[in-house]
């Protein structure tokens, strides 16, 4: 039921194979699947911007959901502000954005309008390594669970501030959150 890919996916294959996963992305939501990419643009992994902004910019267009950070999407696009992202991607196809700013609150933006959703405040991070990657796949599993955007952004933030708690991208299973902490409203 949903397609998931990130710009760093997309960054270590040669161009034919990221022309067939755009492909793929194409197919996937023209058969109704619900497309999902994150930009994650990472400068190192492309042989130059201008490629990056290319593939980047064709996975947008196959995308349902967009779950950018600004950061990345500043660097990459020099958007002046992140309503000028959000716009962009609503032009290209993109229903559902849910922006990340750090500790600025995330922007949702869809066919409900637009909210800004504050961030959870986390006085010990210690390794922002998969804050990200945690928003997004509790985000994910919130959606898939049937459960709205703005719930969908609480989940990510919670796993997301759990993650940057501890050292690395895997941390402990002991250390991740219960699925009661999780969904607790």
């Amino acid at each position: 039921d949903y397609f998931y890919c990130s710009a760093i996916s997309l960054a270590i294959f040669d161009p034919s194979q990221q022309q067939h996963i755009l492909e793929l992305m194409a197919e996937a939501k023209a058969n109704g699947v619900i497309t999902v990419f994150d930009s994650n643009y990472r400068a190192i992994l492309w042989p130059d911007q201008t490629r990056a902004k290319e593939v980047i910019s064709q996975a947008w267009q196959h995308s349902c959901i967009g779950l950018p950070s600004w950061n990345d999407e500043k660097e990459l696009f020099d958007y002046k502000t992140p309503e000028d992202c959000i716009q962009a991607l609503h032009q290209w196809g993109v229903q559902e954005v849910a922006i990340s700013q750090g500790q600025q609150p995330v922007i949702l933006s869809c066919n409900d309008g637009k909210q800004h959703i504050d961030a959870l405040h986390v006085t010990d991070v210690i390794d922002t390594t998969a804050a990200g990657d945690s928003f997004n796949a509790a985000y994910l599993m919130a959606r898939m669970h049937g459960e709205i955007p703005e719930t969908a952004i609480q989940w990510g933030l919670r796993l997301a501030s759990n993650v940057v708690q501890h050292h690395g991208a895997l941390i402990p299973r002991d250390k991740l959150p219960s699925w009661q902490a999780l969904t607790n409203e």
